[in-house]
């Protein structure tokens, strides 16, 4: 893959992911994992907790989490590796949530593994 094709998946994920989230629906969010996201994937959160698929899943289908916005701002850094086989990319995104009802706002610059 080339820098620009792992940018635009990249995009893609990120409006996807969004649209995913804010459904509430299992099965769009069944759809959305299974497009981009191996099955023993781990996200690391920005707050440096560990979140697998199962509790992912869960939070975005639970009633405490109420995303709000969720902007690109940035595909940062690309990098490919093993011929093409690889890369590490990371992104900057702005999202706005709420968790049990408290505003949550965040700025991560976000690392993937894109395969």
């Amino acid at each position: 893959m080339a820098d620009a094709e792992i940018k635009a998946l990249i995009e893609t994920m990120h409006s996807e992911q969004f649209a995913a989230m804010t459904s509430k629906d299992e099965t769009q969010i069944d759809k959305f994992f299974d497009k981009f996201y191996a099955t023993d994937m781990v996200f690391i959160r920005p707050s440096g907790n560990p979140m697998d698929i199962r509790l992912a899943k869960g939070m975005w289908l639970g009633d405490d989490v109420k995303t709000e916005a969720q902007t690109l701002k940035s595909v940062d850094t690309v990098k490919v590796l093993g011929c093409g086989m690889a890369a590490v990319a990371t992104y900057t995104s702005h999202e706005k949530f709420s968790y049990k009802g408290s505003p949550v706002r965040t700025c991560p610059l976000l690392p993937r593994l894109t395969l």
